[in-house]
């Protein structure tokens, strides 16, 4: 399902709760402040692509996503992940860069297929810039380490 560049300020509170085969699903480039927590019914959802939008967070039911291998929410407004994300166990790629986030959750630290983590132009306390700088493994080291 794309609908990409639609200018999108929200999403039905249902939706995703009747898409459980759904594998991708583009929502960039439009100008969504929150995703539904409903979205974490999509179970086999594969590609999630949010970028650009406005959002401020992800909702915590992102974790439910088991089946989610790449996520790709840069150029929101987003302060934070949730603790959830630690859950979504078959990620390979994650991209929050240009976004305000300034800790990751220790639970990255449990995804251990993560492949391309990407956290440029983030105010990073939490793991240290010279961890997030060096690559994906290190940074999920760290995380593990830290839990």
């Amino acid at each position: 399902l794309d609908a990409s560049f639609n200018q999108l300020e929200h999403l039905f509170l249902s939706f995703g709760a009747n898409l459980p085969r759904l594998k991708r699903l583009h929502l960039q480039l439009n100008k969504l402040k929150a995703l539904p927590e409903s979205i974490g019914k999509m179970a086999s959802l594969v590609h999630l692509e949010v970028q650009f939008n406005k959002l401020v967070s992800l909702p915590p039911t992102i974790g439910d996503l088991k089946s989610l291998q790449t996520l790709d929410a840069s150029g929101n407004f987003s302060t934070s992940v949730p603790d959830s994300i630690g859950y979504a166990s078959s990620l390979t790629y994650l991209d929050l860069s240009y976004n305000q986030i300034a800790r990751l959750p220790l639970s990255v630290g449990n995804l251990t297929q993560l492949q391309e983590l990407k956290l440029f132009h983030n105010p990073l306390v939490v793991p240290p810039l010279e961890v997030a700088e060096h690559s994906t493994k290190a940074v999920v080291e760290y995380m593990s380490q830290e839990l």
